[in-house]
């Protein structure tokens, strides 16, 4: 889990990057958010797996956490929209 985090951020850092340096990349921003949606997304159901019916308490902030995964996904975009995004620029 710490790995795909690692990864997903690094992502949405060098995207940051390039936004930052006006050099603005709409296919790696789609692939940072897409990517970053879908790990938080996966790590939000691997700890509720690990914690198991406490995971998905309202007392427990997981659940908060799957929530919040689940609607990033679809929030500016869909991740499947996003998808399209990069797919565009795979094929030019």
């Amino acid at each position: 889990m710490a790995i795909a985090v690692q990864a997903a951020r690094l992502m949405v850092y060098e995207a940051a990057e390039l936004i930052d340096e006006e050099n603005v990349s709409s296919k790696q921003s789609a692939m940072a958010k897409c990517l970053a949606t879908d790990v938080g997304m996966k790590v939000a159901d691997q700890a509720i797996e690990i914690l198991g019916a406490e995971g998905v308490t309202a007392d427990h902030p997981i659940e908060m956490f799957e929530r919040d995964a689940k609607l990033l996904q679809v929030v500016e975009g869909t991740n499947q929209i996003q998808r399209l995004i990069i797919s565009r620029f795979l094929l030019t």
